[in-house]
């Protein structure tokens, strides 16, 4: 398994996520929904958890940043950022503390190394978020996790930290 940097996701649990917002090219104008782009989770402690695809379209990669413009640039580039918080789904996540993190590995049967293909943030309302890399593709999904792969290839999710007050 890959580092996974948890001392930085372990400085998040417990803390209150303000706000969500997603990074889109807006392509001719338009919204693309097959791939939600970045991904910032701005906290209560003012600091904003940044998430996005590898470039070696399997993996996700995640860093603190303190982004304050109406765009992200994320590995050259610029992405304009979509507020996810004013839509019902994501929205209700809003003004709740995060629990716990469980990271998603991908593998597959033969041999290879498993690598972070996405994170689970979990909230006190038992409600959930997963960033997840969808094979060059990022998705997001609320209270729901990724499909389940056909064999050979598998997820597994890991417990990364838990709120244990």
């Amino acid at each position: 398994m890959r580092n996974l940097q948890s001392e930085v996701l372990t400085r998040l649990v417990g803390s209150q996520l303000i706000s969500l917002c997603r990074g889109d090219l807006l392509i001719d104008g338009e919204q693309n929904l097959d791939d939600l782009g970045p991904l910032e989770l701005k906290l209560e402690t003012g600091e904003t958890l940044l998430l996005h695809l590898g470039p070696d379209g399997e993996t996700i990669e995640f860093e603190l940043s303190s982004v304050n413009s109406t765009e992200l640039t994320v590995n050259g580039c610029t992405w304009i950022r979509i507020d996810l918080s004013k839509e019902s789904n994501f929205g209700s996540l809003c003004g709740q503390k995060i629990v716990s993190i469980k990271a998603i590995y991908f593998g597959f049967d033969l041999g290879r190394d498993e690598v972070l293909a996405g994170l689970t943030f979990n909230f006190e309302s038992e409600s959930s978020l997963t960033y997840y890399n969808a094979g060059d593709f990022a998705k997001i999904y609320v209270n729901e996790l990724p499909p389940v792969l056909p064999d050979p290839f598998y997820l597994k999710s890991v417990d990364v930290c838990i709120d244990i007050e």
